[in-house]
């Protein structure tokens, strides 16, 4: 039991996507919660159906986040989906048809320059689209399979540097260790590599996302070492999915894409029971302990997090947070600095105008403190998000302030979820001027307010 829940625990960043389906922020830390003491009954039932209707109820322009793609318009919005997953100790299969309704549109908001930019157009007012779609193999130790699963990276459970489920899921074709590997009594290993189909960017040319993890756990301490390059996206250089394979350990045309080295340190604390970590990224570096010697912040990024689970003698009350930057170097106008997330070639890292890595996009910063109680029965998760965008772009920054309220009641099979999300922008798409950031008066449009209110229910057929 202890080695089951030791695999479990250590491989439930990159594995929950296959096994544990539309982690959104609460999923992912009752996952957490619960992996210390008993196996998820994902893992028990080799099959399951499983239908989900989320209603979405919004008030002003598009909202949420980390959700798998999903974003409420103006007006109602309603996602329907049945997912069937099968698996047995050598294969994994599952398929998620779903079903999008917008009952209203988008907001007319001031346009943001890029690669702020977030506007979005909808062609369809109805659509169905196959999420969770994938197969995979495992024997001797390996896993290889393809699919266009969500994807986390990294230990942080609000952002991540490299891959979230901020946007929608990427076809892509990878292998991996199915299980760490015992390199020592307190010494495991995890490695996996993928590369994605080809993407296309506002120019019609190909591009890809290849990404390789390497995990290493010491007792409680976890170490992780991650890469991402973009590659392609140029017209004049010809590009194959064969290439985008090998680009990770062949320097061939490197200086032409964006790489992302991520290095972090997570440590896990048994009593009472608490998560620390650290995350390091460097844009466009041969290693991420690469280090300008004059101006040492020049292309970094960072996340650090705490998680507790349990105050005192209540095991059931929870609390964290977690900061995010990826605020453009203040040397940029000395060396120039390359900005997370700022690449035309590659569509600015977003899919359907959501960023693929960390939510909060470039040149910002974000912090999140969460506090709440949870069981196997209910829970309620109060939250609040502070995000800064343009830090260095823009003076004022664009400013989002979000209050969130989630309570969450399981009964037999069903899972019900109710969520209600307050949101505030101010100096929205960086219409205050420094002039008037004294006088105290606002441009039209500089801010914004929002309210969603969410309702979810999901049911397990077996």
């Amino acid at each position: 039991m202890f080695k089951n829940t030791l695999i479990f625990v250590f491989l439930s960043q990159f594995t929950a996507s296959q096994e544990l389906f539309n982690l959104d922020f609460h999923s992912r830390i009752s996952f957490e919660k619960n992996s210390s003491s008993s196996l998820s009954s994902y893992d028990s039932i080799p099959y399951n159906i499983k239908i989900s209707t989320h209603f979405f109820l919004n008030n002003s322009h598009r909202n949420l986040e980390n959700l798998n793609g999903k974003f409420a318009l103006k007006g109602l919005t309603n996602y329907t989906s049945t997912l069937f997953y099968y698996k047995n100790k050598n294969i994994f299969f599952s398929l998620e048809p779903q079903k999008i309704s917008y009952y209203g549109g988008v907001s007319e908001l001031p346009k943001k320059n890029e690669p702020f930019n977030n506007n979005l157009t909808i062609n369809d007012l109805s659509s169905t689209s196959f999420a969770n779609i994938g197969l995979s193999i495992q024997k001797y130790g390996v896993k290889a399979g393809y699919g266009n699963w969500n994807n986390w990276s990294g230990p942080g459970i609000h952002n991540s540097l490299t891959m979230s489920n901020n946007a929608d899921g990427i076809f892509a074709l990878f292998i991996s260790t199915s299980e760490p590997i015992s390199l020592h009594k307190n010494l495991d290993l995890y490695y996996k590599y993928s590369v994605s189909d080809n993407l296309i960017n506002n120019d019609g040319t190909d591009y890809f996302i290849s990404f390789s993890e390497l995990k290493l756990r010491i007792k409680n301490t976890e170490i992780g070492l991650n890469k991402m390059v973009l590659s392609g996206g140029s017209e004049d250089i010809e590009w194959k999915y064969v290439d985008a394979i090998k680009t990770l350990y062949k320097s061939t045309n490197m200086k032409y894409w964006d790489i992302i080295n991520e290095f972090y340190i997570s440590v896990e604390f048994k009593e009472p029971r608490m998560i620390a970590f650290l995350s390091n990224g460097g844009l466009n570096q041969p290693s991420v302990f690469e280090i300008n010697e004059i101006y040492k912040n020049h292309t970094q990024a960072n996340i650090l997090g705490i998680r507790k689970y349990g105050i005192g003698k209540f095991r059931d009350f929870l609390w964290g947070f977690e900061y995010t930057r990826t605020i453009q170097g203040p040397h940029y106008d000395i060396l120039p600095t390359p900005n997370w997330y700022s690449n035309k070639k590659y569509n600015y890292s977003r899919i359907n105008n959501k960023f693929f890595g960390a939510h909060s996009g470039p040149d910002a910063d974000d912090i999140l403190f969460y506090l709440g109680y949870m069981n196997e029965g209910i829970s309620v998760i109060f939250a609040y998000d502070y995000e800064r965008h343009g830090v260095t772009y823009h003076f004022p920054p664009e400013v989002k302030l979000e209050q969130r309220f989630l309570i969450t009641k399981k009964i037999n099979k069903y899972s019900i979820k109710l969520y209600y999300e307050k949101e505030i922008y101010e100096n929205y798409a960086f219409l205050n001027s420094n002039a008037n950031v004294w006088s105290g008066l606002n441009e039209p449009g500089s801010i914004q307010r929002t309210k969603t209110l969410t309702f979810s229910i999901d049911k397990k057929i077996f």
